[in-house]
Parts: C-alpha cells; sequence; structure tokens
C-alpha cells in the first residue's frame, strides 16, 4: 500500500535505486520517501528509450537533486547495462554496512536481473536490501480483455547475462520465463 510505504522503510537509506518510465508509476515511490534520510539516489535511464523515459528520468532527479545520479542502459547492449550498472554501485559501495532500497517497479526484467545479480556479489553479509514495488491499476487502458497482454510487442528472447545457468548432464533441463510482476 502505496500511503503506508514510508512506515515500512528502513530508513536510514545508504542507497536508493530507481528507474525511470514512461509510466508515472516510476515516481509513486520516490515521492513518498524521506528524502532527508537517503545518502545517494541512482536513476536507472534506458538511453535508448530516452524519448519516452527522459522526462520522468529528469523528474525523479530533481526530486533528489544532488543526491541523485543516473545509470544509463541500454535494452539493445546487456553488457553496457551491466558494466554502467557495476560502476555506479562501485562508487557508492562502502566497508561500514549499508541499507540498500531498490524501486523494481518500472526495471525491465533484463536489467532488473543483471542488478540484483551484482547486487549478489558486491555488496556484504552485512548489508540490507529492500525491494519495493508499485501494482499498476491497469495496464493497456481501454483495450479489451482479450487484447491485455504485457508480453505485446517482445522483439527478441535472450539468455540474461549472469544468469546463464549451471548445466548438470544427469538433471533435467528447465526453461524459466518471467512474465511479470502483477498478481
Amino acid at each position: 500500500d502505496i500511503s503506508s510505504l514510508d512506515q515500512n522503510i528502513l530508513y536510514p537509506i545508504d542507497v536508493f535505486i530507481c528507474c525511470a518510465s514512461y509510466e508515472e508509476r516510476c515516481l509513486s515511490v520516490a515521492k513518498k520517501l524521506n528524502i532527508t534520510a537517503i545518502s545517494n539516489v541512482l536513476v536507472v535511464e534506458n538511453k535508448n528509450m530516452s524519448m519516452y523515459v527522459g522526462k520522468n528520468a529528469k523528474k525523479l532527479h530533481n526530486i533528489f537533486g544532488e543526491k541523485a545520479s543516473y545509470i544509463s542502459t541500454d535494452s539493445t547492449n546487456p553488457v553496457r547495462t551491466a558494466d554502467n550498472i557495476k560502476e555506479a554501485i562501485k562508487k557508492i559501495c562502502k566497508i561500514t554496512p549499508q541499507r540498500f532500497l531498490i524501486d523494481i517497479t518500472t526495471f525491465r526484467h533484463e536489467s532488473l536481473l543483471i542488478l540484483v545479480n551484482l547486487l549478489r556479489f558486491m555488496t556484504k553479509e552485512t548489508d540490507t536490501i529492500q525491494l519495493v514495488y508499485t501494482s499498476a491499476s491497469d495496464y493497456s487502458i481501454g483495450d479489451s480483455v482479450e487484447n491485455k497482454w504485457l508480453s505485446k510487442g517482445v522483439a527478441e528472447t535472450r539468455t540474461v547475462l549472469g544468469f546463464a545457468g549451471d548445466i548438470s548432464p544427469s538433471k533435467k533441463m528447465h526453461l524459466i520465463i518471467l512474465v511479470g510482476f502483477e498478481y
């Protein structure tokens, strides 16, 4: 429940990570946070989609001011995305325990999985990572129920960088597909 979000956040937050989107939903968590209790903000912006997400990326940056910096991602280049996320995290990681808050609401699946995998290797056992998500009340507004598909427009599928999997010849293999985070 977004109205009680602030009471469920573990403050202070050393690093808040969010993702700019064409949806106003990408601003909902940021607007509810106690900005004075946040040290660093990383705003993920998909640069090859900047004509759609750029406006909200600027809004997110303006909410947090000088605490915010951009992470440039590219949905056509997962290696560049991983490198840029890694560099941004490396700059803010400290020896002392840190609290991370990640708004996963509008992350692309691939970018989110890359981020989670990098955090797995770059954070310490004493760090705390809290994830928040804001549900959409509806999507494809105005479309009939049979035309509401989250996966419409998928251009390609590929293995997610860092999640190649472990193959054991003696075990059956499984294909896992993430289709969305909605209930």
